[in-house]
């Protein structure tokens, strides 16, 4: 369970950097000013790559506590 939880989370901080950078990119959301996608793309981006290093850190330091004990 949890190497899945540590994928699922490598996934959603993927998902998080996708979503800012289409958001900053497509013209799909024309209704929104430039500005605004921008802050939200770069909110997004910010985001996602907060939780990669997060979830990175907690990973190597569980890793090393493993190491430790055995």
């Amino acid at each position: 369970m949890h190497k899945f939880m540590e994928i699922f989370g490598y996934c959603m901080a993927g998902i998080y950097v996708v979503l800012g950078i289409l958001c900053m990119m497509l013209k799909n959301f024309d209704y929104w000013p430039k500005n605004i996608r921008m802050i939200f793309g770069m909110f997004f981006v910010a985001y996602g790559l907060f939780r990669f290093i997060r979830i990175y850190y907690k990973n190597k330091e569980e890793k090393r506590n493993l190491e430790e004990n055995v």
